[in-house]
């Protein structure tokens, strides 16, 4: 069984969640097709690059 904080922290997240995908929605980002935008692209470089390192130094 959830404890009163579970439960409000879980209502938090579903409020987010559910405005997130509206506003996806809103914007109709669900329907668009096309390339992946140029700064999307370069922050996934950028992470994959950092996570690498990161396993580097955990080894």
């Amino acid at each position: 069984m959830l404890i009163k904080q579970e439960k409000f922290v879980l209502k938090i997240l579903l409020v987010a969640l559910t405005d997130g995908v509206l506003a996806m929605a809103h914007n109709n980002t669900l329907l668009k097709t096309g390339p992946i935008p140029k700064e999307i692209q370069q922050t996934v470089v950028f992470q994959a690059v950092k996570n690498s390192r990161l396993l580097e130094y955990s080894e």
